[in-house]
């Protein structure tokens, strides 16, 4: 059961309870929590009271008081990226620290969800985080770090992959692959709802082929497949429903 409308909790309620009670999420479908907006912080999931000092406790802060549930499905490297970047265009400019850092470190964030890190850029975004952390004018630089600082300290594995051009929640587009596996039941929907033709018939054992090279990763072909015979992969990686 998901309930989609606006629910209020008082201060202190656990995580568990929001989660999966009210929420109606099972505890293995969730991956980590972002706690306090944008500007809160990712952490794990597990079960704790959410308030100030809990918060503060595990690395994040309230803010807010906003939470999001996050699946196994979810890439918290492209996450982070995208908070900070939303940050970013709300910096005042007034510090350069802030103005000019976070965008750069949404550039460094980028580059390793596109599969061209270098391999000492996760020393170079801990270091700019802490910089700007540390040099910022205002509390909107000092905090706009901290899913990236939290994501860092819990989830480094995640951004080890992402180095090595893989994405374990098979999320980032340019670092997964689509293929069509047997047996196959040649429905031909997929076939069908490809907008680039990336889907092509051929002979023999695997008849029904995605060309990479056109491949789009719009999930199409994914989505529409009654049998589940489309696999999602980041090399070792694989992507399975919750």
């Amino acid at each position: 059961m998901n309930i989609p409308w606006f629910i209020e909790v008082p201060l202190g309620i656990h995580t568990k309870v929001l989660a999966e009670q009210i929420g109606g999420t099972g505890e293995t479908a969730i991956k980590a929590l972002q706690i306090g907006g944008p500007s809160g912080g990712i952490l794990p999931y597990s079960d704790f009271a959410l308030d100030y000092e809990t918060a503060a406790s595990a690395g994040a802060i309230m803010g807010s008081g906003g939470l999001v549930v996050l699946g196994h499905n979810r890439c918290l490297v492209d996450l982070a990226r995208h908070l900070v970047g939303f940050m970013a265009k709300e910096s005042c400019g007034k510090c350069t620290v802030c103005r000019d850092g976070l965008a750069e470190l949404e550039n460094k964030l980028l580059s390793l969800t596109l599969g061209k890190a270098q391999d000492n850029i996760l020393k170079e975004i801990k270091e700019l985080s802490q910089v700007i952390q540390e040099l910022s004018l205002c509390g909107l630089g000092r905090t706009a770090v901290n899913p990236v600082i939290s994501t860092l300290h819990h989830f480094l594995k995640e951004y080890a992959a992402h180095v090595k051009g893989r994405c374990p929640a098979v999320s980032c587009k340019p670092l997964i692959d689509f293929e069509i596996i047997l047996p196959c039941r040649m429905c031909r929907a997929c076939y069908t709802v490809c907008p680039t033709g990336a889907v092509k018939m051929r002979a023999g054992k695997e008849r029904i082929l995605v060309d990479r090279k056109l491949c789009t990763k719009c999930w199409a072909c994914y989505e529409v497949c009654p049998f589940h015979y489309i696999r999602i992969t980041s090399e070792e990686y694989q992507w399975k429903d919750s």
